[in-house]
């Protein structure tokens, strides 16, 4: 965090710097000028497996991101206050389908998916809705979309959790006997904050894992296209063709993409072991403005580490698979309310 901010200083930190606002609290220190960001053009992903396929190896490879309950939990209650969690239940057979789900409150993105690729999405913004489902296995991946503190009062604090609050129901029935899968704690939990080298370790045996699965597992890839087949986009995890000679600061562009999380593994091209993922962020260049993402250099006489950006996209993916690192920002395009 310290080397974005001091080697892309903004006009606004100039122009603090300038009329003494900064000088009369702290002490300031000089600003090194701007370094050479790295324009290396298209970069070729790979698809690596769909969240239903990730969850489902999840338990095997981090016991401790599976939480089984009675009833679904708020993301505070299972030591994750912001981010992504898949939750998954299965309909009983006394519940006739097509079966109405309601859920009481979440916060704040809700996907509800089935089994057979059925993907409905709605937001706390919008209107209440009900998702109809034809499938007995239900997954609902919720994502938080920040924290308000206006310090308003015409919510309780229940209104204020993330995740799935209260209960689901199916034509009306209580649905019971839940497992919620931390997916998102395989990413560090804020902007450029490195992650424990125990789930750095899992998340990169996982990938190779599901890798080939994907590739000599036939099983699986009928299933994944039956899931393809079901008229909605399946949330999917990718990563970066190659591992990159990433030797400069860099902007990552994902226009083409929808809305997801991406980070960057460093490798030690010696040892072949991963010793850092850095979470760049979320993306969404569908909803904007913002289009492209600050990625930092592993560090100056690091050229024994390679780069891998890894994505976990859940609206759609580009013709063209490739995410560009370019040389300049975009933090001010076209602006989508509708898509929130």
């Amino acid at each position: 965090q310290q080397r974005c901010s001091i080697t892309c200083p903004t006009q606004k930190q100039w122009y603090q710097r300038r009329v003494r606002v900064i000088s009369n609290y702290s002490k300031t220190y000089p600003v090194p000028a701007n370094t050479t960001k790295l324009n290396k053009g298209p970069v070729r992903m790979q698809y690596i497996a769909d969240i239903i396929q990730f969850v489902y190896e999840l338990p095997q490879f981090a016991p401790k991101l599976v939480v089984e309950s009675v009833y679904p939990l708020p993301m505070e209650q299972m030591d994750q206050n912001h981010g992504i969690v898949v939750y998954q239940t299965t309909i009983p057979e006394d519940i006739s389908l097509p079966a109405d789900i309601d859920i009481d409150l979440y916060g704040d993105r809700v996907y509800v998916i089935t089994e057979d690729g059925e993907v409905q999405i709605s937001s706390r913004n919008r209107p209440y809705k009900t998702f109809t489902v034809n499938d007995r296995k239900l997954y609902i991946l919720v994502e938080d979309n920040g924290h308000s503190n206006t310090g308003h009062v015409r919510y309780s604090y229940k209104y204020y959790q993330k995740g799935i609050i209260g209960n689901v129901t199916a034509n009306g029935q209580v649905l019971k006997h839940w497992t919620a899968y931390l997916v998102s704690q395989f990413f560090p939990r804020g902007p450029y904050e490195p992650q424990d080298q125990e789930s750095l370790t899992v998340l990169t045996n996982m990938l190779e894992h599901l890798e080939k699965l994907n590739t000599d597992n036939r099983t699986e890839r009928r299933r994944r296209r039956k899931r393809r087949g079901g008229g909605g986009f399946v949330p999917q995890i990718w990563r970066s063709l190659l591992q990159l000679d990433v030797q400069q600061d860099t902007y990552v562009d994902t226009q083409g993409w929808g809305k997801g999380l991406l980070s960057v593994i460093y490798t030690n091209t010696t040892t072949s072991m991963s010793v850092d993922n850095i979470n760049l962020g979320r993306y969404w260049p569908l909803a904007g403005p913002q289009k492209r993402h600050y990625c930092p250099s592993p560090g100056p006489d690091r050229e024994d580490l390679k780069s891998m950006f890894v994505m976990l996209e859940l609206e759609q993916v580009p013709e063209v698979k490739t995410i560009t690192l370019t040389d300049t920002p975009l933090v001010d395009g076209d602006y989508d309310s509708t898509q929130e």
